[in-house]
């Protein structure tokens, strides 16, 4: 079994210009279950808090300041080996949420309509050809729900994906793969 955690965070503060101050953290906690020789569970928590960049286009110029976007989210998967085929299947959900912005007029422009939860799934197989060189493909597929149907612009922004990928992974020495 295995357990990992990383925090990452700071501030940013700038005396001259207080407006352009912020914070900025990310975080995850990591565990894999080795449920038998040959499965593995995965489990992941993630967060992160960040601010919206001054000239965004979602913001518009008389934003003062920078509004927080607060994102956090969780994996599970499971992994099968049937040496030297290996499946992996995993599901995600992501939640999205931006915070209000104060505008230089003194009236607060609400972002709601940008709040989203993300779904998503994928499949994994791969075949260890030799030890170290492992070619994969995969499969996945997502969709976006956001709170409101239509946004402030009358916007539907929801969406529904798929991605696939070719790859391998390959060990160039036992320290680095």
């Amino acid at each position: 079994h295995e357990l990992t955690g990383e925090l990452k965070g700071g501030y940013s503060r700038y005396f001259a210009v207080p407006d352009a101050s912020r914070p900025e953290m990310t975080g995850k906690l990591g565990l894999r279950l080795d449920i038998l020789r040959d499965t593995i569970a995965d489990f992941e928590t993630r967060m992160s808090l960040d601010t919206q960049r001054p000239g965004s286009p979602e913001l518009g110029t008389s934003v003062v300041g920078r509004p927080q976007i607060y994102a956090y989210g969780a994996t599970a998967g499971i992994t099968q080996n049937f040496h030297p085929v290996s499946l992996s299947l995993r599901g995600t959900v992501d939640r999205t949420t931006y915070a209000d912005a104060k505008l230089s007029s003194g009236s607060t422009l609400s972002q709601a309509d940008r709040d989203l939860t993300q779904y998503g799934a994928r499949l994994r197989a791969s075949y260890e050809m030799t030890p170290g060189l492992k070619p994969f493909v995969e499969a996945g597929v997502d969709t976006r729900v956001f709170d409101r149907t239509v946004d402030s612009a009358g916007y539907r922004r929801a969406s529904d994906g798929l991605t696939g990928r070719v790859g391998s992974s390959f060990e160039l020495t036992r320290l680095l793969t």
